[in-house]
């Protein structure tokens, strides 16, 4: 195996993509290394998930226009066979 990672799009699940916006989340460390530079999908459902969380602790706006700001980084795909083949 290449000590190079690829650095091709990947999809991101919820918890690794919403690891940003959470103060002192270990993920972001473990993760950066992989992420960082590539281009990210996530599932509607990731989106979905983040958005709920947020309304459900009754975050403020400031912290809302962050979330929001970070999905929009992202390419949002709906579910198919493909995506479920390529997140395997």
């Amino acid at each position: 195996m290449s000590a190079r990672s690829p650095r091709g799009p990947i999809v991101i699940d919820t918890d690794v993509f919403g690891a940003e916006i959470v103060p002192g989340s270990r993920l972001v460390p473990a993760y950066d290394p992989i992420i960082v530079g590539r281009p990210a999908f996530i599932s509607f459902q990731t989106a979905t998930e983040l958005r709920y969380g947020a309304l459900r602790r009754n975050w403020g706006p400031a912290r809302m226009l962050k979330l929001e700001a970070r999905i929009n980084e992202a390419e949002i795909v709906h579910s198919g066979a493909e995506l479920i083949l390529i997140h395997a």
